[in-house]
């Protein structure tokens, strides 16, 4: 999974949050995220490759960003990715309640970097909006992982990312 994860760096380079590459040259992320990094839709974002440390500037696509009040998700486009990088495999999150979950990104924990978290995915619901998440059960899921992709480990495919991390995370 580690070959598609990158950090979201605010302005000082300091890690704010995490994003995956889910297709060729686009990253996925919170817009929350982008907000913490002190981006905008049409500005621009460095990310950095945990395939290789590497890191280039983003472009935060201003058709595809969706605030954080409503579906929270921004797509970064770069010019290009390192060698090594490789989009992850997305599947739909209908039907994976009761599988298990792992996930991964940068939580805000001292001088760790990346972490990752496990546990069960608990139920797919709907907030009042009608805009479909994922709950989850695990102590490992922190801030600084939002943006982060979760892989349903039945399919091995990203069906959501981190969204929140509190009593139980939700996911997207």
């Amino acid at each position: 999974i580690n070959h598609g994860v990158v950090a979201i760096l605010n302005t000082e380079n300091e890690i704010v949050g995490t994003g995956f590459v889910a297709a060729e040259r686009l990253i996925v992320t919170c817009a929350h995220v982008i907000e913490q990094a002190k981006a905008a839709p049409g500005g621009m974002v460095r990310v950095r490759f945990a395939v290789d440390n590497s890191e280039r500037f983003a472009d935060v696509d201003i058709n595809a960003y969706s605030p954080q009040n409503d579906l929270d998700v921004a797509i970064l486009r770069v010019s290009q990715t390192p060698k090594g990088v490789q989009p992850l495999r997305m599947s739909a999150s209908a039907g994976c309640a009761g599988h298990e979950f792992f996930a991964t990104g940068y939580p805000q924990l001292g001088k760790f970097e990346m972490l990752s978290a496990r546990g069960p995915i608990i139920s797919l619901e709907k907030d009042k909006f009608g805009h479909s998440y994922l709950e989850l059960s695990s102590q490992q899921v922190a801030p600084g992982m939002s943006g982060g992709p979760v892989m349903d480990t039945a399919r091995n495919a990203v069906v959501g990312m981190v969204r929140s991390a509190g009593v139980d995370s939700q996911i997207q």
